[in-house]
């Protein structure tokens, strides 16, 4: 089964550390629609079955949860057409 990992997994843009919470990509909707989505529009197309999402902040997406809280995260992937399951693990990091 591929697994895809978005918003912050390796490679992740911003600055900061996701371990401790502080991890920040000030990407706009745009640009993350026009350029980092492109690849995982391309990995659900070929029948991803599950994402990780992250724990990065996008001040300029939303407010200050990370990726992994933010319903907004999840509804872009269902707008890229993914329907399969969304995990997260380590709650507890930063």
């Amino acid at each position: 089964m591929p697994v895809i990992f978005l918003f912050g997994g390796p490679g992740h843009g911003g600055s900061g550390d996701p371990h401790r919470g502080d991890t920040v990509d000030d990407t706009t909707l745009d640009i993350l629609r026009a350029q980092d989505l492109l690849p995982f529009r391309t990995l659900v197309a070929e029948g991803a079955e599950a994402v990780m999402v992250g724990y990065v902040t996008y001040p300029q997406l939303w407010d200050d949860l990370p990726a992994s809280l933010e319903p907004g995260a999840y509804e872009l992937l269902r707008e890229i057409g993914f329907d399969g399951v969304a995990i997260t693990d380590a709650l507890g990091m930063g």
